[in-house]
């Protein structure tokens, strides 16, 4: 029954009506709602008065709010008398700026005439309304590890920003060595595993004050454990060299390995590495021990190993493939080559610590990248990238020839293999198809460019140099992650541009994202550039053109001396690529930037690239000071007459 009443007196407040007391004996009646009202929640005044006699000239009303704001004025013109009777009525909206009690009164000015039923001025109440408070966001936490530092940060959801974290009373503990501050921040190191459960008040900043207690369960993982690689290890050969890498994974801290029990005769352990060269045949029983600093206390692994050690290997061969390469002049290439080695009768470590380029028996260039190879089973395989750097091939043509070899030897203990690799020095075109570089770019012909979400028609494109002739293959990546295969035999022709087609570049995701385009036939070594794009949070419209092209008109034919193009200006673009086509989703055949609303062609570019009669297509993309683009017009035809070709 209380709380029924309650309602009822707030409801009655809500729609009070009251009338005013006026310094020249008028009286108004005043409705205001809502009443209680919010902090800068509009509240209407309905303004009501009734006199026996006209009011008179110069008669006005003013209302005082109650806030020290400025008085709100009634026009006379909401005044007219009717039987004897003047009645005005008019409407004030105002808003309070801080939650109280406001009292409202009113100033009547030049009324002669006395008002009806006077009656008490209104107390307008204001209030402050919190959102609702969630309390934490989200009550689950990271795994913690014993020994490494910990920091995971508690947020809130609804109430008032900023929130207090505080463990509640008689909780659970956090894990040893971690704390909460009152910011919400969890940190520390941790110094024993488990699984941990205690409750966080959250308060947040309304007034009053909303706070929620939530339950938490943090586990700290123990130091992982330890392991020793490889498991087994290969056999040797008397007199071959033998190395074998020991690593370990796991642990924490400090890890050490250590030899337990003797090698075979010739070999040694050096702590990360077995080395050596056998010198008797037999079966080798060891182990090698791990122990690391776990702060809850060391690890200790042992690992069990026999390595056999068999008599001297049988003569090994090797096969260089390619074994013939043709390369340009004048400039240095790269290539691949695979060794593929056969023969001997045991597991082998073979190093070639250099290679070499010859002309007769002259040495014109060395490479000092080493190489290594195992042989098991009397087979064995290592590729090699080889540069031929500019000076080789011109020391090989100062001495009268076009062909010169790329030499390694290959050698453990007392084998020994020796590959050859014969080069002839030839033009581009008859070269063996092979990559010189590549550009990548966007439509601002630069390697960054920013858009707005969800466009629709983002591409990138990929200058590729290259020699000779044959079928390039490779794909587009986007942070990682394939986004479309290529395909495509090129004819040596020195440059092709490839592009992003279907699907075109993902603009859903805000945020940075990295282009690659990644080339897997031919293999080379060239560095593979990336370019970046970035999406802002603002959504774009699919298929708008916010820049708009004024002159010459689509399809108009333009004179090639002083040909002008002309678009309307553009307040978010500061910078603008003029772009010309000889198709519409073709290259651009000229490219020109201006931060004026047109551009002039120049007579020695319409002479030079262009053709009179020929339709071409142009378009304008608008840049800001950053580089960023901020809109494109559509694509537009137009052809040029009296075009001198040089």
């Amino acid at each position: 029954m209380k709380k029924i009443y309650m309602q009822f007196i707030v409801l009655f407040i809500s729609f009070i009506s009251v009338v005013f007391l006026a310094r020249d004996s008028g009286a108004v009646t005043v409705t205001a709602a809502p009443n209680p009202a919010l902090v800068n929640q509009n509240v209407t005044f309905t303004i009501a008065s009734a006199f026996a006699a006209a009011p008179g000239p110069g008669c006005q009303f003013e209302l005082n709010f109650g806030d020290g704001s400025a008085f709100g004025l009634v026009s006379p013109g909401a005044c007219s008398t009717v039987a004897g009777t003047t009645r005005c009525n008019a409407a004030l909206n105002h808003s309070y700026a801080a939650a109280g009690s406001y009292t409202v009164s009113e100033i009547a000015v030049g009324c002669a005439a006395a008002p009806i039923a006077p009656e008490p001025a209104p107390v307008i109440t204001v209030t402050v309304q919190c959102p609702l408070f969630n309390g934490l966001a989200s009550t689950a936490l990271p795994n913690a590890r014993i020994g490494q530092a910990y920091s995971f940060q508690l947020t809130g959801s609804g109430g008032r920003s900023p929130y207090r974290f505080s463990l509640a009373p008689a909780t659970g503990p956090l894990p040893a060595g971690l704390s909460l501050n009152s910011g919400g921040n969890i940190s520390g190191i941790p110094t024993t595993a488990g699984s941990f459960s205690f409750n966080v008040v959250i308060t947040d900043s309304c007034n009053p004050a909303q706070s929620r207690t939530q339950l938490l369960t943090l586990t700290v993982d123990p130091c992982p454990p330890l392991s020793i690689a490889p498991a087994a290890l290969p056999s040797g050969t008397v007199g071959l060299a033998y190395a074998q890498n020991i690593s370990y994974s796991g642990g924490q801290g400090a890890v050490t390995l250590s030899l337990v029990g003797a090698l075979p005769p010739g070999l040694s352990f050096s702590g990360t590495a077995i080395t050596g060269s056998p010198t008797a045949t037999g079966n080798y029983p060891f182990a090698i021990n791990a122990s690391d600093s776990c702060p809850a206390g060391a690890q200790n692994l042992r690992q069990n190993y026999a390595v056999q050690i068999q008599p001297a290997a049988a003569v090994l061969s090797v096969n260089a493939s390619p074994s013939s390469l043709s390369i340009v002049t004048g400039q240095s290439s790269s290539n691949t080559v695979l060794y593929q080695f056969s023969g001997g009768s045991g597991p082998v470590t073979l190093q070639s610590p250099s290679g070499s380029f010859l002309v007769a028996a002259d040495t014109v260039g060395v490479n000092q990248l080493p190489l290594s190879v195992n042989i098991a089973a009397g087979r064995g395989q290592v590729v090699e990238t080889v540069v031929v750097p500019a000076a080789v091939i011109d020391r090989a043509l100062q001495r009268g020839v076009n062909r010169f070899t790329y030499e390694r030897t290959f050698s453990s203990g007392g084998a020994t293999v020796h590959s050859v690799v014969s080069y002839t020095i030839t033009t581009e075109a008859a070269a063996s198809f092979d990559i010189r570089g590549m550009e990548l770019y966007f439509e601002n012909r630069r390697p960054e460019i920013t858009v707005e979400r969800n466009r629709p028609d983002l591409k990138a494109y990929a200058d590729i140099r290259f020699v000779g002739s044959g079928l390039l293959q490779g794909f587009w990546e986007v942070d990682g992650r394939m986004l479309g295969m290529v395909n495509q035999t090129l004819t040596y022709g020195s440059v092709i541009t490839v592009q992003t087609t279907l699907p075109v570049l993902p603009t859903f995701d805000p945020g940075a994202h990295i282009v690659r385009f990644i080339i897997t036939n031919p293999v080379t070594s060239i560095p593979l550039p990336s370019v970046l794009y970035y999406v802002n949070e603002e959504e774009g419209r699919a298929g708008a053109f916010d820049l708009i092209l004024t002159a010459p008109n689509d399809g108009a034919v333009v004179a090639g001396t002083n040909a002008r193009f002309e678009w309307r200006k553009f307040s978010k673009a500061t910078l603008h690529l003029v772009q010309y086509f000889s198709a519409p989703d073709s290259k651009p055949v000229f490219s020109a930037y201006t931060r004026d609303n047109g551009y002039t062609l120049p007579k020695v570019v319409a002479d030079t690239i262009f053709s009179t009669g020929v339709k071409y297509y142009w378009m304008v993309t608008g840049f800001d000071a950053e580089s960023n683009m901020r809109g494109r017009s559509m694509l537009r035809s137009f052809s040029l007459s009296g075009v001198e070709k040089k």
